[in-house]
C-alpha cells in the first residue's frame, strides 16, 4: 500500500465537503426562492483497499478505506404530499372561483340592511311599488309618485340583466384565458420534459429543473384534475413527467412524445350530467378544477339571469291583467301613455288594492324572489364553507410539504459548521501525511552523504 493513497484518501475528503459546502451555501442563497426544494448532498465510502500483513501477504480480514465519494447532489421531497396536494388542489380551484361568483352575485343584487334596517336592493324597490298601490287604493292623489316607483322597479331589474350579462362576459373571458394557461403549463412541462431526459442521459440530476416542473404541476392541478407519473432510464434519477387526466386514460404530455399541440376543453351536457370533453374525449370521472368550476359559475349566473327575467315578466303580466296597459311589454317600461299625463291615470280603489295585494299571494313576485335570495345565500353559504375546507386541507398538505423540502436557516447554519470542521479536518491530515512524504523523500537514504 502506497503512502500516496492516504494523500488521496484526503483529497477526496476535501473534494466532498467542498461540495457539501457549496450546496448548503446554495440552500441559504434560495432561501426565500418560491418553489425551491432544498439538495443535500449523497457521500458514500469508496471500496476498500486490502490491508497486507508480513512480508507483502494479503490480509483478508480488514481493509483499508480509501476514502468517500459524492454518489450525488439530490433533492429533499416527498413525492407522496405531492400526490396529495394534487389530489387536493383541483378541489380548491372548482370552490373557490365559485364561491367568488356566489359573493359577486350577492353584491349585485345589493339586499345588505340600509341604515335604517330596512333591506335594499329590489326588495326595497317592491316594497315601494306596493305601498305606492296602497296609498292610492286609501284615496291618496300620488299617480306621479307611483309611476316613478314602477319605473325604479324596472330600472333595478333591467339594471341587474345588464350587471349580470356583463359578469357572464367576464366569465367568458376567464374561462378562455384560463384555458391558454393550461395550454401554457402543459406546453413548459414538455419543454422541460426534453431538457430533463436530456441532463440524466449525461448521468446528472436536473434538480432546478424538477423544482421547475413541480411548480408547473402545482398550478396546473389547481386548474385540472390531474395525476402525475415520472419515468427515467436511469438509475437514481427522478425522471421526466406524464400527466394525464385523474382516473382516466387521456393524456395530457407524454414524455416520449417530442411534439405538443394546444388541448381544447368542452363542458356539455347530457341528460343532465356535465361531461368534458379534452380534444373530443369524454371525460366524467372527476368533474373539478378551476376550469369546470368557471362552467359552474357560467350556470349559476345564467340562472340568475333567467330568474330576474321571470320576475320582470310576471310582474308585468300580474299587473297587466288587473290595470291594462299599465306596463308595455314589448319595452319592459311603464307606457308612454301613461308617463305623457299622469294625472290622467286613474283607477279605481278595488283595483288598486287588488294590485296592492298581489304581494301577499302566494307564488308572488315578492315571495318569488324572497325565495330565490334565501336559496342563494343557502348557496353562497355552502360554496364557501367548502372552500374554507378545502383551502385548509391544501394549506395542511403545503404546510407538510414544507417542513421536509424548505430551508431550515438553522439546520443549514448546523451543518455548514459540520462541513466545514470536516474540510479543516481532512486538510490538516493531508498537511501531516505530506509532511511525512517529505521525511521519506528528504530525509531517508541520506547516510554517508
Amino acid at each position: 500500500m502506497s503512502t500516496f493513497l492516504g494523500m488521496e484518501t484526503m483529497r477526496r475528503a476535501v473534494a466532498a465537503n467542498q461540495a457539501a459546502l457549496q450546496t448548503v451555501g446554495n440552500n441559504i442563497a434560495n432561501a426565500g426562492t418560491d418553489g425551491y426544494t432544498r439538495q443535500r448532498v449523497s457521500m458514500q465510502s469508496t471500496p476498500g483497499y486490502p490491508g497486507t500483513g508480513p512480508f507483502g501477504r494479503p490480509v483478508m480480514e480488514g481493509r483499508v478505506g480509501t476514502g468517500v465519494g459524492i454518489d450525488r447532489i439530490q433533492r429533499v421531497r416527498d413525492q407522496f404530499l405531492d400526490k396529495q396536494f394534487q389530489l387536493e388542489a383541483h378541489v380548491s380551484g372548482y370552490t373557490a372561483v365559485q364561491s367568488r361568483t356566489f359573493a359577486r352575485l350577492e353584491d349585485l343584487f345589493n339586499e345588505g340592511p340600509l341604515n335604517d334596517g330596512d333591506l335594499g336592493g329590489l326588495s326595497s324597490q317592491f316594497n315601494d311599488f306596493f305601498n305606492g298601490w296602497r296609498e292610492l287604493a286609501a284615496g291618496q292623489d300620488n299617480q306621479a309618485v307611483l309611476i316613478e316607483q314602477s319605473e325604479a322597479v324596472m330600472d333595478t331589474l333591467e339594471s341587474l340583466e345588464k350587471a349580470f350579462q356583463s359578469e357572464m362576459s367576464l366569465l367568458e373571458k376567464e374561462r378562455e384565458g384560463t384555458e391558454a394557461t393550461i395550454n401554457d403549463l402543459l406546453e413548459q412541462i414538455a419543454i422541460n420534459n426534453r431538457a430533463i431526459q436530456k441532463i440524466e442521459e449525461s448521468g446528472q440530476a436536473a434538480n432546478e429543473l424538477y423544482d421547475q416542473q413541480d411548480r408547473l404541476i402545482d398550478e396546473l392541478a389547481i386548474l385540472l384534475p390531474i395525476e402525475v407519473e415520472r419515468t427515467s432510464a436511469h438509475k437514481g434519477q427522478e425522471g421526466s413527467y406524464n400527466i394525464k387526466m385523474l382516473n382516466s386514460d387521456i393524456v395530457l404530455v407524454d414524455s416520449s412524445d417530442e411534439s405538443f399541440s394546444p388541448m381544447s376543453f368542452t363542458v356539455e351536457q347530457e341528460d343532465g350530467v356535465s361531461h368534458l370533453l379534452v380534444n373530443d374525449q369524454s371525460y366524467s370521472e372527476v368533474m373539478s378544477g378551476k376550469l369546470i368550476g368557471i362552467d359552474a359559475s357560467m350556470s349559476h349566473v345564467a340562472k340568475a339571469i333567467n330568474q330576474v327575467g321571470q320576475l320582470k315578466q310576471q310582474l308585468m303580466s300580474e299587473v297587466n291583467e288587473l290595470v291594462p296597459n299599465f306596463f308595455d311589454v314589448s319595452t319592459g317600461r311603464v307606457s308612454e301613455s301613461i308617463k305623457a299625463d299622469p294625472s290622467q291615470f286613474t283607477v279605481s280603489k278595488e283595483t288598486a288594492q287588488a294590485v296592492a295585494n298581489l304581494s301577499q299571494k302566494d307564488g308572488s313576485v315578492t315571495k318569488e324572489y324572497q325565495q330565490m335570495m334565501g336559496q342563494l345565500g343557502v348557496e353562497a353559504q355552502s360554496m364557501q364553507r367548502k372552500t374554507d375546507a378545502a383551502l385548509t386541507r391544501l394549506r395542511n398538505i403545503d404546510g407538510n410539504r414544507m417542513s421536509i423540502s424548505g430551508v431550515s436557516l438553522d439546520e443549514e447554519l448546523t451543518m455548514l459548521v459540520q462541513f466545514q470542521h470536516s474540510y479543516n479536518a481532512a486538510a490538516r491530515v493531508m498537511t501531516a501525511m505530506d509532511e511525512m512524504l517529505n521525511t521519506v523523500i528528504n530525509g531517508m537514504g541520506i547516510v554517508g552523504r
